[in-house]
């Protein structure tokens, strides 16, 4: 029963490590194309627009995909910690991580949809 205990302790640390990663490789990732955007100087105002929407977007992808695996981290948690107050405070845990990245997925759409209506613009 121990050897199942510590495994689940490292398949805990293993999933919030890796849910660190993706959310740092998607800031990292940001911040380089911002930088680069910005002082690259190409393109007129339109164009920054639609690049700085497409770097947003990616960062939202990678920090939705790091918050499920967040959430996925807490539940294997309270498998080894079970008590109601842990149940308590993951379900709260869980409830905002929800909130969160729906506003966030219903961000990233609008974000989609107002960078193809600046593409078609640019188009015209």
């Amino acid at each position: 029963m121990e050897i199942f205990h510590t495994l689940l302790w490292v398949l805990l640390y293993t999933v919030s490590g890796i849910g660190v990663l993706i959310v740092l490789v998607g800031v990292v990732e940001a911040a380089w194309r911002f930088l680069r955007l910005r002082f690259d100087g190409q393109g007129g105002h339109a164009h920054l627009l639609l690049q700085t929407d497409f770097i947003r977007e990616r960062l939202g992808a990678h920090l939705l995909l790091g918050l499920d695996f967040f959430v996925a981290a807490d539940i294997i948690k309270s498998t080894l910690a079970p008590s109601w107050e842990n149940v308590g405070i993951l379900a709260a845990i869980v409830a905002i991580r929800i909130a969160l990245s729906y506003f966030l997925s219903k961000e990233m759409e609008q974000t989609r949809r107002e960078r193809s209506e600046l593409q078609n613009e640019s188009e015209r």
